[in-house]
């Protein structure tokens, strides 16, 4: 059995005594690390050139990932810097004395669901993050799960890890329909300021606008990758020209403001209402 193929079924990492079960032989390992196709990162455990801390620290601790870990790992956006390896293990696994294991760096949960699917995993993992992430951290990324279809609202009722006031709050403002970070702090800040927001609505005349505000204001959240599109300047500007037009305020944020000033935007969105 190649160490490779075997070390990217398990998602970049592996015991070696995981890998000897499979038909990984000593002698094959040897020549994978001699090669630079396979490392060892430390001791009695294997992992692919690009292997993650997490994917390492995983296969170290028979467990798998959680929290922010998880999103990452998944591909799902985060929005704070937490560099911690959040793992999930059994309730019953204990830690040896003699256990030289990273600890540093290391957070983790246990509980004793059992997820037999990468879906069911990710939705244990962010349950997860009820228990060490703000709700905004948390709401951002199960909107990127619900739009990517990795998760579904039955499976947010059945949390059992966040607290139920917070689940009743996440269930009441997740949406499938955010297409980023930024849409969702977004919506979910004017929302709490008591505005109606829609997410992706259709505008005759412009086509689907980030968030619509009352029915009258246009919300756009312009990140960096929006301004390096070819041809955005001046789609900007059509679109721009048809708001007004249409008699609708467009108003446009960037991912500073969003993420650093939002009484700022609040304030905004207020006074081109009142206009």
């Amino acid at each position: 059995m190649d160490p490779v193929i075997e070390l990217t079924k398990r998602g970049g990492a592996a015991r070696r005594k995981d890998l000897l079960a499979k038909g990984v032989t000593r002698a094959l390992l040897s020549a994978a690390v001699a090669e630079g196709a396979v490392r060892r990162p430390m001791y009695g455990i294997y992992a692919l050139p690009d292997a993650s801390t997490a994917q390492i620290l995983r296969a170290a601790y028979r467990a798998d990932l959680a929290c922010m870990s998880l999103c990452v790992d998944a591909g799902l956006p985060t929005m704070d810097g937490d560099t911690r390896t959040h793992l999930w293990v059994p309730r019953n696994r204990a830690r040896r004395a003699d256990d030289r294991r990273p600890v540093n760096g290391v957070v983790i949960h246990r509980h004793d669901h059992v997820a037999t699917t990468a879906d069911e995993r990710l939705a244990v993992g962010l349950d997860l993050m009820g228990l060490c992430h703000d709700r905004m951290a948390q709401i951002v990324a199960i909107d990127a799960a619900l739009r990517l279809g990795k998760l579904t609202p039955a499976r947010i009722e059945a949390f059992t890890h966040t607290d139920r006031d917070r689940l009743r709050w996440l269930l009441a403002h997740c949406d499938g329909l955010s297409q980023s970070i930024l849409e969702t702090i977004a919506r979910v800040t004017l929302v709490a300021a008591g505005f109606r927001v829609v997410s992706q609505a259709k505008v005759p005349g412009i086509g689907h606008v980030d968030l619509l505000v009352e029915g009258r204001v246009i919300v756009e959240l312009d990140g960096k990758e929006h301004h390096d599109k070819p041809g955005a300047w001046e789609e900007d500007i059509r679109r721009n020209n048809a708001a007004a037009a249409a008699g609708l305020h467009d108003l446009h944020f960037t991912y500073a403001t969003v993420m650093y000033d939002r009484p700022a935007m609040v304030r905004m969105v207020r006074q081109a209402l009142e206009r």
